[in-house]
Order: structure tokens, then C-alpha cells, then sequence
């Protein structure tokens, strides 16, 4: 289907008018904030108080969502049979139950369509079920040669071959057809969820944030970058080379790091991936729906279709890069966050807000590729061991210290605890670059700096009127972020913090703080130990 077309659908004349933008970072720092607490005290339950949500941005967008769900009720993608027939699969389940209960279930169906249709038709069924036996990991069924039309007892011949033949060769099925179905359901879900997710962008409009959130991703790329860069500059006709950060330069990998971190690239390209997305759907529709009617003298037609629907191509779960969850990726080489920080970022007041607020978590995505684990390096050829227990120093401590209902510090955490560290330092950067010597001038209305404003929109991300905690799987290790108040109270580990509150050394959280922990930079640790050769 043309994606004009598609759109033309999806924007509709209707009466209800979408909720008014607002800022709901800022808004939320008026309703949340706890002034009883000092920011040098716990900065976190300074900023969140008991009283607000277990999810800020998705308390504050809630009519918004509302207002995305209504409009969506009647869109195309969200009432197709090969997504909706599913449900009534489960009180049939037992047709499929395992491989017995599956040949008999095709045998019959091979039987009535040779009886009542023509051979043509059983060609095409048992096509089929050829693709079906290659899916469940076993050999093809060959198709039996006939003439054109068979009788009833040329049918019961037949099928006895084909009982034969599908027991002999379903002996070696790894999955079941069960489970077949119940994954490509699972697939086609999430890819009516992409639709929907897309489509959300577009009814409460987000198109401007969408750019402002990829022009911080590749602004904030640039930046990192020069972390690692090794540049030669000419003065007075001679070479003067620098670097800036000493492990890079030693460890000869700076043309490595450069490829790997120049890879990234947010995700957003929306009008591409919905046409993807429902022209597939779509296209699953209309032979699901052509299989039934051919196929619709058979008592279970439907589930017979359902089955060679999903035998047809390998549909894999969307990685969801397009979202209405508070959330951000990395899916290296790709990056994608979710609606609330393209809304941020359009409907934000304050550069401080956006930066702190989608900044932080643009920064948080683009430290994953540059920080790794020294001995389970998944991009970087390199990394400082130094570097990991200087991170997880700090996030010890403050773990130690403001520890609510749990929380703890294993390589579980690792990777997301520097990433944190990075992602505020990178975010910064560009905050002081915007404001420049206005960077602690106060907002009246707000009655808080420029400076402020941006640890203060960092910590409403995390915000949450229930203790603390971290999760653990189902295999015993950690889930991988750090309880919510530790990520933001350490950021006593940025020095400009301490400054911005006027936190005096022997306050809680600046006890709390440890040394300060350069990843990149001049000031990183200048040795590394050479691994993974």
C-alpha cells in the first residue's frame, strides 16, 4: 500500500483535539520537588519526593497516551485477522499439542480438502506443509503425483501415503507447531506495536523533537569523538601533534575507536520503517485471508492457515526502535529513544531541561560504544580496568550510603553505571557550551540556574515515590541498572555539582563522592594492560 495512502489514513478528520504541549520536565520539578530536603543532603529525594509517580513522564503524558489510543482504535493495522485470530487458537491448542496430535491434524485436513475440493488445491496444501516440515527443522514432503480429479477412495490412498510418509519424517521436529504459531503471533505483535508506536509520533506531533534529539546525537558524537582524537595541526610550517587521552595513543587504537564510535547513528527514519512494517502486515493479511477462503471447507481453516501463514517466512520480533515507553537503546550501530524524549525535546522551554532530560540519556546511549567491559569487550578493541573500578568505587559508595530498599554493585551493573557516568559528562559539555557565562544566571520564574535546571531535569528520568531497588533474573544475576536513586546521586562524581548546589565538603552526598573518574580525556589513566591478542 502506497505510504501516502497510509497516511492520509492515519490522519483523519476527527473532532477531539489533541492535549495541549507542555513542558513536563519543568512542570514536574514545580509539582515534585521537596524543598524540606537539601540538595547536598540526598539530591535525589531532594528532587522526588514520596509524593510523585512510580514514572514521571508517563504519569504526565497520560492524557496524551489516552488521546494516541482513541485515535488509534479504528486504524487498519490494529484489526487484522492474522494478529486478532490468535485468541481463538487457545481453546484449540490441544489440535496442536505435539507432533502426533499436529500429523493428525494435517492428515484430516489433507483428506477433506482432496475430498471436496480438486488435486490442485491438495498440491497447494501440501506445498504447504512442505515449507511447514522445512520450519520445524526436518526434511521437505514430497508432493504426490495425480491426475487432476481423484475419487473418495483414491483420497483415503493417498492419505494413508501421506500418513506414512509425514510420521517417518516428523520424527526429528525440534519445535512444535505450537510454537511456531505462537512466535509468529508473537512477531506480528510487536510489528502492529512498531505501527502503532510510529504512528503515535505523528497524532501528538513530535516530528520537531525527533530532529532536535538526532542533531544532540550527532553534536554530542562530535564531542566524544575529540575525546579519543589524535589531531596534527601546522605552527609556523611544523607538525604539532597532541592527543587526548593517553591510553588510546599508547595502545596504538585510535583509528579503531574512531571507526567503531563513527558507526552510530540514531534511528529515525519513521516514514521508512511504517512502510516496512505494514506492507508487510499487510501482505500477511491478504494470503492468510486468501488461504481461508480456499481452504474453507475444512472444519479448522483458519488454524490450517494460521499454520502455513507462519510456515511461509521467518517473521522475527521488531527490536523496537520506535517506542512510547520511557526508554533509549543502543543497538549498536543504531541508537533510538522513546517518545517522551522526542517530546522533551520539542516542547521543553529551557535548553537546561532538554539537555538534562534527553541530553543526559542521548549521552547515557552513545557511552554504551564507549565504554566497555576490559575482559568481555563487545566493540572496543581496548579498555582501562582502572577506569571500571573508579566507576564502580563510586557507585559502591553511594550505594553504601543512600541505600533505600536495595541495592548493590557487580559487573552486573557495569556497563550502564559507565555509561552513566559518561552520558551526564558528555551532556555538560554542551550545556556550558550553550549558556557560556550565562550558565548560572537564574530563572526567576523557576527560581533556580541554568545549572541547576539540568541536574534537576537529569533526576526527574529517575524519579520515583517508592523505595529504591534493583531486580534480579530468573538466572540469579542482576537486572542492569542501578537502583534509581543511586544513578542520580552519583552525580556528586561531576564536579561542577558540588558548585551548582554550594555543597559544603562534610555534606552527605559530597562524603559520599570518590575520586573522580576520567574515561577519556587527558586525565585518564595513561597505561593499559594489553589484552584479547
Amino acid at each position: 500500500m502506497n505510504i501516502l495512502l497510509l497516511l492520509a489514513i492515519v490522519h483523519r478528520c476527527i473532532a477531539v483535539e489533541p492535549p495541549q504541549p507542555f513542558d513536563f520536565v519543568e512542570d514536574a520539578i514545580v509539582k515534585y520537588v521537596n524543598h524540606s530536603v537539601d540538595p547536598c543532603d540526598n539530591f535525589y529525594r531532594h528532587v522526588c519526593s514520596f509524593d510523585s509517580p512510580n514514572d514521571i513522564a508517563v504519569a504526565a503524558l497520560k492524557e496524551v497516551y489516552n488521546y494516541i489510543e482513541d485515535t488509534q482504535k479504528n486504524s487498519l493495522w490494529n484489526h487484522l485477522d492474522i494478529v486478532n485470530s490468535f485468541k481463538s487458537f487457545e481453546s484449540r491448542k490441544k489440535l496442536l499439542s505435539s507432533t502426533e496430535a499436529t500429523n493428525d491434524f494435517l492428515i484430516e485436513s489433507v483428506k477433506t480438502i482432496c475430498e471436496k475440493k480438486d488435486m490442485d488445491s491438495v498440491h497447494a496444501l501440501l506445498s504447504g506443509i512442505n515449507k511447514l516440515e522445512s520450519r520445524l527443522k526436518n526434511e521437505t514432503v514430497k508432493k504426490p503425483r495425480s491426475k487432476r480429479k481423484t475419487d473418495k477412495a483414491g483420497c483415503n490412498s493417498l492419505t494413508e501415503t501421506f500418513r506414512q510418509v509425514l510420521t517417518e519424517k516428523s520424527k526429528d521436529h525440534v519445535i512444535t507447531a505450537w510454537e511456531l504459531i505462537s512466535n509468529f503471533h508473537e512477531a506480528a505483535t510487536s510489528y502492529v506495536n512498531t505501527a502503532n508506536s510510529i504512528n503515535a509520533h505523528l497524532e501528538v506531533d513530535v516530528r520537531l523533537g525527533i530532529e532536535k534529539t538526532r542533531d544532540m546525537v550527532e553534536e554530542m558524537l562530535k564531542t566524544a569523538e575529540t575525546y579519543i582524537e589524535v589531531c596534527c595541526h601546522n605552527v609556523y610550517k611544523k607538525s604539532l601533534y597532541f592527543q587526548k587521552t593517553p591510553w588510546v595513543k599508547k595502545q596504538n587504537v585510535v583509528s579503531q575507536v574512531k571507526n567503531i564510535t563513527s558507526q552510530l547513528r540514531i534511528q529515525d527514519n519513521f516514514g521508512k520503517n511504517f512502510q516496512i512494517v505494514t506492507d508487510l502486515l499487510f501482505t500477511y493479511e491478504k494470503v492468510f485471508l486468501n488461504c481461508k477462503s480456499k481452504f474453507s471447507v475444512g472444519e479448522n481453516s483458519d488454524l490450517l492457515c494460521y499454520i502455513l501463514v507462519a510456515s511461509s517466512s521467518i517473521l522475527t520480533k521488531g527490536k523496537g526502535h520506535f517506542t512510547t515507553e520511557n526508554n533509549a537503546y543502543n543497538d549498536h550501530p543504531s541508537v533510538s529513544f522513546g517518545y517522551p524524549y522526542y517530546y522533551a525535546s520539542q516542547y521543553g522551554i529551557e535548553q537546561a531541561t532538554k539537555l538534562g532530560y534527553t541530553g543526559v540519556a542521548v549521552g547515557h546511549e552513545i557511552g554504551h560504544t564507549f565504554f566497555d567491559e576490559h575482559d568481555k569487550l563487545q566493540y572496543l578493541p581496548y579498555f582501562s580496568k582502572e577506569v571500571e573500578d573508579c566507576v564502580q568505587n563510586q557507585y559502591n559508595a553511594t550505594c553504601m550510603e543512600f541505600k533505600e530498599h536495595s541495592c548493590a554493585t557487580t559487573n552486573d551493573f557495569l556497563d550502564e553505571n559507565g555509561a552513566d557516568i559518561f552520558g551526564l559528562h558528555l551532556a555538560y559539555e554542551h550545556l556550558k557550551s550553550y549558556y557560556g557565562e550565562r550558565l548560572r544566571t537564574k530563572i526567576d520564574r523557576l527560581k533556580m540556574t541554568y545549572e541547576q535546571l539540568f541536574f534537576y531535569a537529569h533526576a526527574i528520568d529517575f524519579c520515583s515515590g517508592t523505595l529504591s531497588f534493583v531486580d534480579k533474573k530468573k538466572n540469579g544475576k542482576y537486572e542492569e541498572h542501578s537502583a534509581n536513586n543511586v544513578r542520580v546521586n552519583v552525580i556528586v562524581q561531576h564536579p561542577e555539582f558540588k558548585k551548582a548546589f554550594n555543597c559544603s565538603a562534610d555534606s552527605r552526598m559530597m562524603k559520599s563522592a570518590t575520586k573522580q573518574c576520567y574515561i577519556y580525556g587527558s586525565k585518564a589513566p595513561k597505561t593499559l594492560k594489553k589484552i584479547n591478542n
